[in-house]
This record gives C-alpha cells, structure tokens and sequence, in this order.
C-alpha cells in the first residue's frame, strides 16, 4: 500500500483487495471515513467510481 497526504491532510492510499483488485482510496483524517473509492481493472483503467461513507472501513 502506498499512501499520500492532500492539502486538506486527507489520506489516499493505493490499495489491493482480497481479490487482488487495485484501488485507489480517500480518506479524511479526521473521523477516518471514506471520501471516494476509484476500483481499476488489470488494465489500469478506472472501472468503478463511487462516492461512499462507511463508519469503519479497514485498510488492506
């Protein structure tokens, strides 16, 4: 996992789930909940964009 701070000291980190799928990740660092979540295929290319709010998420 690779992770990065914006200018508003958000996290985003580059992820893989238990499937092996890569994503890309925002968080705030404040409360810890997600902002965005951006999936990619094997490709590189952006598959799924969503906006989510998840009360725990967990870091892979």
């Amino acid at each position: 996992m690779d992770i990065a701070i914006d200018e508003e000291d958000n996290m985003i980190g580059s992820c893989y789930d238990s499937s092996s799928k890569l994503y890309i990740e925002k968080m705030s660092d404040k409360n810890h909940k997600t902002i965005w979540k951006k999936e990619y295929d094997s490709k590189g290319a952006a598959k799924l964009y969503t906006i989510m709010r998840l009360p725990n998420p967990v870091w892979i």
